[in-house]
């Protein structure tokens, strides 16, 4: 993709579903990053769920995935924003086969999101922690 063209692009709902696009924009992400895993474990370039840290003096992998997301509405039946980054959290580092031992958080909030709509959640979001 040329340096104009790639200028001129925006992204688009569509980059997140898969298929050419979403190919694309994981390419224009990653292509400048300098080292793609760590001691041979899973990386950038394997487009799983997490990635591995083989650990030399022991006979296993410490697996690391982060999770982020925007829905709205962010309150909906069954769930919140919060509920919905930690589970998937979870899913991922279960779908690598690991045992969750340490979550890290990424909270995306708005410009003019109100304080008490959150703090309201927040009980929600560390009942997930320790549950899982």
């Amino acid at each position: 993709m040329s340096e104009k063209k790639e200028s001129s692009k925006i992204i688009r709902l569509a980059h997140g579903a898969g298929g050419v696009l979403q190919e694309e924009l994981i390419d224009f992400i990653t292509k400048n990053i300098p080292f793609k895993n760590v001691n041979n474990g899973i990386g950038v370039e394997d487009l799983d769920d997490g990635a591995t840290i083989p650990l030399k003096n022991y006979d296993m992998e410490l697996v690391v995935t982060g999770d982020g997301h925007t829905v709205y509405p962010i309150f909906f039946p069954g769930g919140d924003l919060g509920t919905l980054s930690i589970c998937g959290t979870v899913n991922d580092l279960l779908m690598m086969g690991a045992k969750p031992l340490a979550l890290t958080s990424m909270i995306i909030i708005e410009e003019g999101f109100e304080f008490n709509k959150y703090k309201g959640k927040k009980g929600k979001y560390c009942y997930y922690c320790w549950r899982y």
